[in-house]
């Protein structure tokens, strides 16, 4: 199986080749929630906006390819529900905070 991904400004395509002649394409909002239980992602993850704002993560595309110390960047920062951190080297990163729990 070949997977391509493309992240455009608004959407994620992904295309899926499971051999020569099958071909599935698959376009989703560029938006993923963490919840406690659940993962989404695309338009059920835009709907947990609401509900689950600090870990519905949107709008990052902008960010790729900039550093944190970027005036840019820290322009955006306010603009996001989520954590914004400075990550190693002065890159971007996103902090969420799930509860992870293990059933036995």
């Amino acid at each position: 199986m070949v997977v391509s991904i493309t992240v455009s400004t608004t959407k994620i395509l992904l295309i899926f080749s499971v051999c020569d002649t099958d071909v599935y394409c698959v376009a989703c909002s560029a938006c993923v929630s963490l919840g406690e239980r659940n993962r989404f992602m695309g338009a059920s993850a835009q709907n947990q906006l609401v509900s689950n704002v600090k870990n519905t993560i949107w709008g990052w595309k902008k960010l790729i390819g900039h550093k944190f110390s970027e005036l840019v960047v820290q322009n955006e920062i306010p603009h996001f529900t989520y954590e914004v951190v400075e990550g190693r080297d002065s890159r971007i990163g996103i902090q969420v905070f799930v509860q992870l729990c293990m059933m036995l």
